[in-house]
C-alpha cells in the first residue's frame, strides 16, 4: 500500500478520491468534500488517496487528523470494486504501525445489540484488526455512534472528541462553519 496526499494526485486521481468519498458514506456522515479539500491545506490534516502497490491503482481514501497524542481516522473508505480482498485490514495495519507511539481513534454507527446487521460486522471488523472499545459513545443527529481505539489503556475524554473537529483548521470561517454544523449537534450518552 501507498498513500498520495490529495494535493500531490492529477485531476483524474483528485476525480477519483472524491468519488470513491461521496459514494461510500451516507450524506448525513459526510461533511461537505470542499470542507475536506480546504483542511487538508493544514500541517495536521491528511486527505490520502490509498494506492495497490501492485497496480499502481487508486482503491481507497483515508482522512486523518493529527492533535496531542491521537490520530482521528475520520473517513477510510476502499473501493467498492476492492472490498473484500483484505486492502481494508491492510490499511488499518499500516496506520498503527506508522503511528506506534500514538492513539487511533475512529468513530462507527453504534451497533444494534438486538441485531446482527453491517453496523456489528464493521465494528468486528475493526475490532479483528487491532481497535478496541471504548465504551464512548455519541449521538449526532438522531444516530448513534461508537468510538473505538488503537489503545487499550487510553481513557477518552470529551475534550478529545470535541477537539477532532476544531483542530482541522486554523481559518476561522472554516472554524465557525464545522463548529455550527457538527459540533453543535453531538451529544454524549453515558
Amino acid at each position: 500500500m501507498r498513500y498520495k496526499n490529495y494535493s500531490a494526485c492529477d485531476s483524474q486521481g483528485q476525480s477519483q478520491i472524491k468519488e470513491i468519498y461521496e459514494t461510500s458514506f451516507p450524506k448525513s456522515e459526510k461533511f461537505p468534500f470542499w470542507i475536506l479539500k480546504q483542511c487538508n491545506k493544514e500541517n495536521n490534516v491528511r486527505l490520502d488517496a490509498i494506492i495497490d502497490h501492485d497496480t499502481d491503482k487508486i482503491i481507497g481514501i483515508r482522512f486523518l487528523i493529527f492533535y496531542d497524542d491521537i490520530v482521528y481516522l475520520m473517513y477510510v473508505a476502499i473501493d467498492k470494486k476492492y472490498r473484500n480482498k483484505g486492502f481494508g485490514s491492510l490499511v488499518l495495519r499500516d496506520l498503527i504501525l506508522w503511528q506506534a507511539d500514538t492513539t487511533i481513534l475512529l468513530c462507527i454507527e453504534r451497533p444494534s445489540v438486538e441485531t446482527e446487521d453491517i453496523k456489528t460486522r464493521r465494528k468486528d471488523f475493526y475490532l479483528r484488526n487491532g481497535f478496541y472499545e471504548t465504551g464512548c459513545f455519541i449521538e449526532d443527529s438522531d444516530v448513534e455512534y461508537e468510538f473505538l481505539s488503537s489503545s487499550k489503556e487510553r481513557i477518552i475524554t470529551e475534550h478529545d472528541l470535541k477537539k477532532r473537529y476544531s483542530c482541522m483548521t486554523r481559518n476561522m470561517l472554516m472554524k465557525f462553519i464545522i463548529k455550527n454544523t457538527f459540533d453543535n449537534n453531538i451529544n454524549f450518552i453515558d
